[in-house]
């Protein structure tokens, strides 16, 4: 029981972390193409 719960929060720390890292990725690509386009 305890160990499925484990995993479960695992997995939603792990999308959490990779929606994020998406984030990051976008706002930087977005500055740069404001940098370029100035």
């Amino acid at each position: 029981m305890f160990k499925e719960n484990k995993v479960e929060l695992n997995s939603q720390s792990n999308s959490f972390y990779n929606d994020l890292k998406i984030i990051i990725l976008e706002s930087n690509s977005k500055k740069e193409y404001e940098e370029k386009n100035k």
